[in-house]
């Protein structure tokens, strides 16, 4: 008897290696999981899994980190026993079965079958997959990183308007220069330059090597902030100074 993967997991593998997402390959039996792993693109024949790398080193396996192998193949008892710390990443786990419901809740994100999964299962995961299809994953995982681009672009457009905007306010009260912008104009700016092109770029299509990108941190960090306000904001607000200073002179 054999239960083989779907047509398209190699597929769907490949994109993940090409995005620079971390395949594994969880089982009840290390064998089973190695064979799957194999026929989908995981592992080839001269790979060394976490099992290998473990038995060589005569370590427990939970003690492996599976970037030290091509791949990952766990059992699935092992990976109950494992936190998301030990692993140090992103973990993204598809399982069906109510044996699999503390994996699930361990995984930063817990995805399980729509059709074939246990009630349990579905409970305890983040995502539930309508079509029980792996292949939905990388879909999510490209749509995914579409909005976060879209949202960093959407935000850096509307914060960088800040500095020039707050800019002539601080420098009439500093320096005792006419007021260069009135509340009414930054109004008529803010509604006419600020909202409908930050809106319009949320929508912006995926750039061609969205699917080509190592994994990113989740969050957004201080190079956004540095590059709105202190890089592109303080441009603009020089410039608009500039521009103000050869009308007035």
């Amino acid at each position: 008897m054999i239960d083989p993967p779907r047509a398209d997991v190699p597929g769907a593998v490949a994109q993940c290696r090409s995005a620079g997402t971390y395949s594994s390959c969880y089982g009840d039996h290390p064998i089973t999981a190695k064979a799957i792993a194999k026929s989908v693109g995981i592992i080839s024949d001269g790979s060394k899994t976490v099992e290998d790398i473990a038995a060589e080193r005569d370590v427990p396996v939970k003690s492996i980190n599976p970037r030290e192998a091509n791949a990952a193949v766990i059992h699935g008892e092992l990976l109950r026993g494992m936190s998301v710390e030990d692993l140090a990443e992103v973990i993204i786990n598809h399982d069906e079965t109510v044996n699999d419901s503390p994996a699930l809740r361990k995984a930063d994100v817990g995805v399980a079958m729509g059709i074939a999964g246990s009630d349990v299962s579905k409970q305890a995961a983040d995502i539930i997959l309508l079509n029980d299809n792996f292949a939905s994953i990388v879909t999510a995982i490209e749509e995914g990183r579409l909005i976060f681009d879209n949202l960093k672009k959407s935000i850096a457009y509307t914060l960088t308007s800040n500095v020039p905007e707050i800019t002539p306010f601080l420098a009439h009260i500093a320096l005792g220069i006419p007021l260069p912008l009135s509340t009414g104009a930054i109004l008529c700016i803010d509604l006419g330059t600020d909202l409908w092109p930050a809106i319009a770029l949320a929508y912006e299509p995926p750039e061609s090597d969205i699917m080509k990108r190592p994994p990113h941190d989740p969050k957004v960090n201080f190079c956004l902030m540095r590059f709105s306000y202190l890089q592109i904001g303080m441009i603009q607000a020089l410039a608009g100074f500039l521009t103000w200073t050869a009308q007035m002179g």
